[in-house]
């Protein structure tokens, strides 16, 4: 008579929906096991209210230790069917690999598969309709959440202050005093800007604000509350943003919308001063040459009306040294015009860059194929681990561990391959327009009427601004790489065969 062991698992949600109890699972195994002629060793492994999307689950652990330790005694493990084990294709293959070096048997009572590789097929099959079968709950699941969204009805307990009532269509999510009007409470403070989250939440414990158990609120806990949009009325799970008309507010959206700016350390705009002129873009940019302060900029007033000028504040002998908008604009076009490329230039850069793209495509290929082989080389090491398990025992825990190393450090190589993007040829009008570009810098930052592209188009090139001195000349410290290519070619007077053959990577890249 051949020895068997029973393995059962169910999830709350499986138990509601199909009735795969526990006891129903047991009872079918037992009587498959006394039809068959197994003797059953012990008492049934039973697992409650676990997914079998890991193998991280406890009684599953224990029966993995039980049959490294006993697997002389064992010829099959019963169960009611294989998604019971997994829904995971790879996890089932590795516990079926696991038992197969144990020589002990898969058996289901409701499939009906054998070791031959027209069973191992079914078998396989059958692990892999079990993943599908999970994968189309958890998208019916989001779906259907998306769906309740859209309708303007969440899932799931609101947070504290309010409650649902109603049932069906006529669900609403409403206020719950006092509860609501602490919350309320919290945004106001923390409008005024005059306390910090933590003053606010101690200001709002102490007046009664508590969780719905009825004990004080954890400030982490507060923190996720003044930052959920339901008390504006919006919804945001699952990457949907609706406005509900069935969540009656807590707080306006644009109280709600301050307070995130304070939150996330922003100020309150300051509507007589805008830090972003489209007047002055270069203002922040330039700074004093004695003392390195950034440069304002404003209009003066002054005989005939107002006058823009960059103006310094600082404390150095240069201070109250105006510059005129104008003039400061003038002279920065035609200092861009010295950084500015030729044709011969473009050229031989363009050639630079597509040999420098080849290498990096070589690099990219060469990495992959070293991960996949040391990804190959792991699962040598896993099949010997096996092997080392069965011949030793005693030595099992010691082995388990070697092994759970091993399955990391591969997933970890597989996480790493997937970050690695696929080598890509290059585009030569890519190339062709971001040259045409640095051929007309000058003319380019005086057309462009967007401020913010103005100002990323000055930040880029200048990185740490430019000073500016008493004569109006300007200066700076730190070029990007497209910028000193050009300094070395006009300085080292470069030939075209030279740049022909250039390596970008011996400029270092920022």
């Amino acid at each position: 008579m051949a020895n068997a062991i029973i393995y059962c698992r169910v999830s709350t949600k499986e138990q509601v929906e199909e009735g795969h109890s526990l006891e129903t699972q047991e009872r079918i195994c037992r009587e498959y096991a006394e039809r068959k002629e197994f003797k059953l060793l012990r008492e049934p492994f039973v697992e409650e209210g676990e997914s079998a999307k890991t193998t991280a689950r406890p009684v599953l652990q224990d029966l993995l230790r039980y049959c490294t330790k006993n697997y002389k005694n064992i010829d099959a493990i019963i169960v009611y069917k294989i998604d019971r084990l997994s829904r995971n294709t790879d996890d089932y293959g590795q516990l079926r690999l696991l038992f197969d070096k144990l020589n002990i048997r898969i058996v289901s009572t409701s499939e009906n598969f054998s070791k031959d590789p027209v069973g191992r097929f079914i078998e396989n099959t059958l692990a892999n309709v079990s993943e599908l079968d999970n994968a189309i709950r958890a998208e019916r699941c989001v779906n259907g959440s998306i769906e309740l969204i859209n309708k303007g009805m969440r899932n799931g307990r609101p947070p504290v202050g309010l409650r649902k009532i109603g049932t069906g269509k006529d669900r609403l999510i409403v206020k719950v005093e006092p509860q609501a009007n602490l919350i309320f409470r919290a945004f106001e403070l923390l409008d005024t800007q005059s306390y910090s989250e933590m003053e606010v939440y101690r200001k709002v414990i102490d007046e009664g604000l508590m969780h719905y158990s009825g004990k004080p609120i954890a400030f982490v806990y507060f923190d996720k509350m003044i930052r959920n949009p339901i008390y504006k009325g919006f919804l945001t799970d699952f990457g949907q943003n609706i406005e509900s008309k069935l969540i009656e507010k807590v707080v306006s959206p644009e109280l709600f919308d301050r307070v995130q700016g304070f939150l996330d350390g922003k100020k309150k705009k300051m509507p007589k001063y805008l830090k972003n002129n489209p007047d002055f873009p270069m203002r922040g940019m330039i700074r004093c040459e004695r003392c390195g302060e950034k440069l304002s900029g404003s209009f003066n007033k002054g005989n005939g009306g107002l006058f823009p000028n960059y103006s310094k504040r600082c404390k150095c002998e240069f201070k109250d040294k105006i510059f005129g908008r104008d003039q400061i604009h003038a002279r920065f076009a035609e200092y861009l015009t010295d950084f500015e490329y030729d044709e011969n230039l473009i050229n031989a850069l363009v050639v630079a860059i597509k040999k420098n793209w080849h290498k990096r495509n070589e690099y990219i290929i060469q990495k992959r194929e070293s991960i996949s082989k040391e990804i190959s080389d792991l699962d040598d090491k896993k099949q010997k681990i096996g092997d080392k398990i069965l011949a030793n025992p005693e030595q099992e825990e010691f082995w388990n561990d070697q092994l759970n190393r091993t399955i990391n450090e591969q997933k970890t190589l597989r996480s790493e391959l997937d970050t690695i993007v696929d080598p890509e040829e290059s585009s030569d009008q890519v190339v062709k327009f971001a040259m045409q570009y640095l051929k007309q810098l000058s003319s380019n930052w005086s057309n462009q009427k967007n401020l913010e592209i103005k100002q990323r188009f000055q930040n880029f090139f200048f990185p740490e601004g430019i000073t500016v001195f008493q004569d109006g000349r300007f200066g700076t410290s730190v070029l990007p790489l497209c910028m000193r290519i050009k300094s070395l070619y006009a300085t080292q007077n470069y030939t075209l065969v030279d740049l022909m053959h250039f390596h970008l990577n011996r400029c270092s890249i920022g």
